[in-house]
């Protein structure tokens, strides 16, 4: 009982739960503070209304800030969710050009396509591809702060539009996007670069379109989740209480976790800037989430980021990955015996076929990851028909240093750029 009000009070008093859009209004209004989409998002840096604070960038201003070409192009999924992708076209050093290489990038689990540009030219893989000469595109799930929409559910007051979890964003939004992006440039096939849960979303996909083999040619997976084994930490306290959570955001009937909102962002990065009391505690936890990494680790960054992380998703998808780590499968989400019996025919969820997949995968893992460990992505590689696994060079490589580690140019990008270079070189085989 004690666990169950202690977790529901975190829940209630940090903000993480959806409350619905309250609409706009003069002034200070506390229903707008917490709102999900309530941040002001800018395309520049130029304010025009007086006020102080650095505005939050969306995606296109947090790419073109660096002098990048950024588009935003919109998808609707053939079950009705309207999908904003990302793109990066060229840069100075390579221009815009048709017939580039596409290389796609998925985030992982209440992310968006912002993760991937946070940090800068120097830094993210996104801008070392479009310097490189690679047409990048960038995923948005259902449900985060880009995709939260639908051609007849709303997400404020529909509880239909949240019942989804990574399953769909394989079979719908992934397959969606890549329809689309190869329509728009020509080309036959691209390159699916995923990080957590978009690693998943990848390998989803072609267990269950295996069509999607002949345009995806290549498969690169930071911190692969698949099959949970041996977990570690967090993901081991979340497997072993994860009941008593699950318990709460059902009778609760919370739908929406996670969003992004003007209270998260300000509460989150006060807490853990430079110079904040809490600071050594807020970054204690989160390498406790993520694994250990003091020298890579960024506070600076971290802290910045929590303006656009977390950017929302479903209580579903939270669930299928607690059901995921409890059974130690991959599997698609379980809705009970009778859910079950409705969707599938039987009275336990179905394993992903990862037989179906016959693109190469090659699998880099972090030796310090707590969320996808190194067991787990070798676990992983023998379940893979054609695939590698390699680890980054260093000794403590935790799960967000994938996207926001110091040095991660020389740790990881170039090695990265060098597998794709082989690949459009060689062939996509050759890289295994």
């Amino acid at each position: 009982m004690m666990r169950e009000l202690f977790m529901c009070s975190v829940l209630l008093l940090s903000g993480l739960v959806g409350c619905g859009s309250s609409g706009q209004a003069q002034g200070f209004n506390f229903l707008d503070y917490i709102s999900p989409l309530s941040i002001k998002r800018e395309k520049s840096l130029r304010r025009s209304d007086g006020l102080e604070k650095i505005p939050v960038l969306d995606f296109i201003g947090l790419v073109k800030r660096h002098g990048y070409s950024a588009e935003e192009h919109k998808v609707t999924t053939l079950d009705g969710y309207r999908l904003r992708l990302h793109r990066i076209p060229g840069s100075r050093k390579s221009p815009p050009a048709p017939g580039k290489p596409v290389v796609f990038l998925q985030h992982g689990i209440f992310a968006s396509s912002d993760q991937f540009v946070i940090a800068g030219p120097e830094r993210d893989l996104a801008f070392i591809l479009a310097d490189a000469g690679y047409d990048v595109w960038l995923g948005n799930i259902r449900g985060n702060t880009y995709s939260r929409s639908h051609v007849q559910l709303s997400p404020d007051r529909d509880p239909e539009f949240w019942q989804f979890s990574m399953h769909e964003m394989g079979l719908y939004d992934a397959s969606a996007a890549i329809d689309h992006i190869l329509q728009r440039t020509g080309q036959q096939s691209i390159i699916y670069i995923g990080h957590s849960m978009g690693t998943s979303i990848g390998l989803i996909l072609l267990s269950c379109k295996p069509e999607y083999n002949d345009k995806i040619r290549l498969v690169i997976n930071m911190a692969s989740i698949g099959y949970w084994k041996r977990p570690r930490n967090f993901i081991k306290l979340l497997r072993d209480n994860g009941e008593v959570l699950q318990r709460i955001l059902l009778a609760a009937r919370i739908t929406e976790v996670f969003p992004q909102t003007l209270a998260n962002g300000e509460i989150l990065n006060g807490t853990c800037r430079p110079g904040s009391p809490f600071q050594h505690l807020c970054m204690n936890f989160i390498q406790y989430v993520s694994g250990y990494s003091p020298d890579l680790f960024d506070t600076r960054l971290v802290a910045e980021s929590f303006s656009y992380f977390p950017a929302g998703g479903s209580t579903q998808t939270l669930l299928h990955f607690y059901q995921n780590i409890k059974a130690g499968k991959m599997q698609m989400y379980d809705h009970g015996l009778v859910g079950n019996f409705a969707r599938y025919n039987q009275r336990t969820p179905p394993v992903y076929n990862l037989e179906n997949i016959v693109t190469p995968v090659v699998l880099i893992y972090g030796q310090s990851d707590a969320v996808a460990t190194p067991e787990d992505s070798l676990d992983l590689l023998n379940r893979l028909r054609y695939a590698r696994a390699e680890s980054v060079p260093y000794d403590n490589f935790n799960h967000l240093d994938f996207i926001w580690g110091k040095d991660i140019k020389k740790l990881l990008q170039n090695r990265i750029m060098q597998i794709i270079e082989n690949s459009m070189r060689h062939g996509s085989f050759s890289v295994l």
